[in-house]
């Protein structure tokens, strides 16, 4: 099974589809283009400035810090200090993870029907 990879502009098309109904607002393509160019730019902001962001139902993102640490170089042994680092915490929702599941066993199940 291949993957389709869907351009920016294919997105912004499926979310004016997704939103026609649901705003009082008509979003234009040109609109959700540029809201997926600024997320990323607000989320690593928001993240940056130690603030956990959640886009319920699909992923969340949280500041980690991980404290200086002693650890062994395997080849000789030796024990080094290891600096503290900044990391994010990348997280799936549970509902995501729930329907990527069913699609792609409901996939499975529709290929074997098909043999």
């Amino acid at each position: 099974m291949s993957k389709e990879v869907m351009a920016k502009h294919q997105v912004a098309k499926a979310l004016v589809e997704a939103c026609k109904g649901q705003t009082d607002k008509r979003l234009t393509v040109d609109d959700c283009k540029k809201i997926l160019e600024l997320l990323p730019e607000v989320i690593v902001g928001l993240v940056a400035t130690d603030m956990v962001v959640r886009i319920p139902g699909l992923i969340s993102f949280e500041p980690k810090v991980v404290e200086e640490r002693i650890a062994r170089n395997p080849k000789t042994g030796e024990e080094i200090t290891v600096a503290p680092t900044r990391l994010v915490k990348i997280t799936k929702s549970r509902a995501f993870a729930d329907k990527c599941k069913k699609t792609y066993t409901d996939q499975m199940v529709a290929l074997e029907e098909a043999k």
